[in-house]
């Protein structure tokens, strides 16, 4: 215990080989989380995509129905136009026919 030793003399050797094979399972886990990881992020971005897809088909189907009722309104308002015409045309016939007739008078 008390012996003498000179500079550089080896004193003792440590086995390594446990430690440098946790190394390799520690990088072969890195290696696998970075893997999962990466496929994390394209299945989010696969999903942020859909979900956009999703809202931009749902924007468009409320744009088109917003159209199809203001199509129906129109359609309505012609409806009610023309029915007026056809009033005003029926009023006049009346009238027409109410007139005494220039022999009765």
């Amino acid at each position: 215990m008390f012996e003498r030793i000179e500079a550089g003399a080896v004193i003792a050797r440590l086995d390594d080989a446990p430690t440098r094979g946790g190394d390799g399972t520690v990088r072969a886990r890195v290696a696998q989380l970075r893997g999962a990881l990466r496929a994390a992020v394209e299945k989010t971005a696969v999903e942020e995509f859909d979900r956009g897809q999703a809202h931009q088909r749902e924007a468009c189907r409320l744009a088109c129905e917003v159209q199809k009722h203001r199509l129906d309104v129109l359609d309505r308002r012609a409806e009610i136009e023309t029915g007026r015409i056809e009033e005003k045309r029926l009023e006049t016939q009346i009238a027409f026919c109410n007139q005494p007739s220039p022999a009765a008078r």
